[in-house]
């Protein structure tokens, strides 16, 4: 039963990372590959570029969390281990059940610090220009590494830190990102008004990458040409 959900799981991740990317803002979709780049090769190198960055960002992020959080290094220091994982994804149900029951972490970290964290995860991903679906499952795929894999090797995965994780990257992915980009065209009209700045700041990315780094004021890079 169990390996048939995870043969679900890995058949539906595959459908959504063969959905293109949507072209940036300040590129036609009808733009022509150079010529010493095959038009049928271009998109699969952006997109493997762009996946590779993001995958470099988000992991660094997620090793300073990681040492930040000194209850959770000691313990897979010193109880993590390569069985716990294979436990955590041979027996998923059975593994959050079990996580589940354990997990008394305060209200803060599972009801607050966890979606906030992967609201903040989609909204970076929209800015890079993923469809909604792509940058969900980047968000979900990162959930399951590190409830069933990374924290999982030495605890088993919580499913409310599953479940929170997954409700804060929905918020940011299909609500707030979508409210900043109201705000931002609204911020353009003629009649705007003052809670539209309110609106444009629900996904500080777009706002980061408007404001500073398409004007060249911080060498960091963002976008993948």
């Amino acid at each position: 039963m169990e390996r048939w959900i995870w043969l679900g799981v890995l058949s539906f991740m595959v459908r959504l990372l063969a959905i293109p990317p949507s072209a940036p803002a300040d590129e036609s979709p009808t733009t022509q590959p150079g010529p010493n780049v095959p038009s049928k090769n271009r998109p699969l190198k952006e997109k493997l570029d762009r996946w590779s960055l993001d995958i470099l960002v988000i992991g660094n992020a997620t090793t300073t969390v990681l040492l930040t959080r000194e209850n959770i290094r000691e313990a897979i220091r010193t109880s993590g281990s390569f069985g716990n994982i294979a436990d955590n994804f041979g027996n998923p149900i059975s593994s959050v059940r079990e996580g589940t029951r354990e997990d008394r972490d305060p209200f803060v970290i599972n009801y607050v610090a966890h979606p906030l964290s992967y609201a903040g995860m989609g909204l970076y991903l929209k800015e890079r220009g993923y469809r909604d679906w792509s940058a969900l499952l980047f968000t979900q795929i990162h959930n399951i590494t590190w409830e069933f894999a990374v924290e999982g090797s030495a605890f088993p995965p919580s499913g409310k830190d599953l479940l929170s994780d997954l409700s804060g990257a929905l918020v940011g992915i299909f609500l707030l990102d979508r409210v900043s980009r109201y705000g931002e065209k609204k911020l353009e009209a003629p009649d705007k008004k003052f809670y539209h700045h309110f609106f444009y700041w629900m996904n500080p990315f777009n706002v980061l990458d408007d404001k500073l780094l398409k004007k060249g004021k911080v060498a960091l890079v963002l976008k993948v040409e």
